[in-house]
């Protein structure tokens, strides 16, 4: 859902800083990121960039799979700090 409740597909831009960084970082909604992230080191992956807040919105986290393929996660959480 967007910022003001309507369902559909989100997303955000953020400004490059390495000219070099190429791609989409796709995001995956969990229900509990803390869960998600022990078991996806349990099965080989890797915690790039860990939990933490987006105040008002949820948790996100980066990841890599074993194919260091990168992916984010996000939990939503209203009253995330």
């Amino acid at each position: 859902a967007d910022i003001k409740g309507v369902k559909g597909v989100g997303g955000g831009l953020t400004k490059r800083d390495d000219s070099l960084q190429n791609g989409i970082v796709n995001f995956i909604g969990v229900d509990s990121l803390s869960g998600t992230l022990t078991k996806l080191v349990a099965l080989g992956g890797r915690v790039i960039q860990p939990k933490q807040a987006m105040p008002g919105y949820g948790y996100i986290a980066l990841c890599a799979d074993t194919e260091n393929n990168i992916f984010g996660l996000f939990q939503d959480d209203k009253n995330a700090r």
